[in-house]
């Protein structure tokens, strides 16, 4: 964001006697302090584009013939706090992030929270079997095996040469 300089057509005699310099350094603090008030301290929106920057879980999707196995980095969620479905193709992974940090010293106590909702949806390279799928989370990964269904699974057709 910029504060566009305004210049007045009538030309004070005492404004010339202060360096454009000092003009220069006032509008660059100036936007400074703009841009620090319209910053989220949680990086959760951002107010200058009018466009939410919420966080979501990367992930990490591999499959092999026999399963698709998708890897979600969840730091601080618990897994009572993750809501995971499966509709058509689409896997959906919903959670809610909580973090407090509090901090003590002499007369005071300094304590921070931020939460907030996520989620993620994926589209399965395959169909799988919904009934046959494993979820579990170790050290803040959420890992899914996901057998794929009988009918989705490659055949190998064997070749023959006549000739």
């Amino acid at each position: 964001m910029s504060i566009i300089p305004w210049r007045n057509k009538r030309r004070n005699e005492s404004m010339t006697d202060i360096a454009p310099a000092a003009f220069t350094q006032l509008r660059q603090e100036m936007e400074r302090v703009v841009e620090r008030f319209f910053r989220d301290p949680f990086g959760m929106f951002d107010f200058r584009n009018g466009v939410s920057d919420r966080w979501a879980p990367a992930i990490d999707l591999t499959e092999t013939p026999e399963e698709i196995t998708v890897r979600a980095e969840i730091p601080g969620v618990q897994a009572k706090d993750l809501d995971v479905s499966i509709t058509d193709d689409v896997l959906t992974i919903t959670g809610e992030k909580r973090e407090t940090h509090e901090r003590k010293s002499a007369g005071f106590v300094h304590s921070e929270t931020r939460y907030g909702s996520f989620q993620r949806r994926i589209r399965l390279p395959a169909e799988v079997d919904a009934d046959n799928v494993s979820a579990e989370v170790v050290d803040g990964v959420l890992t899914m095996r996901l057998k794929k269904a009988p009918g989705s699974r490659p055949k190998r057709i064997a070749v023959t040469s006549k000739g």
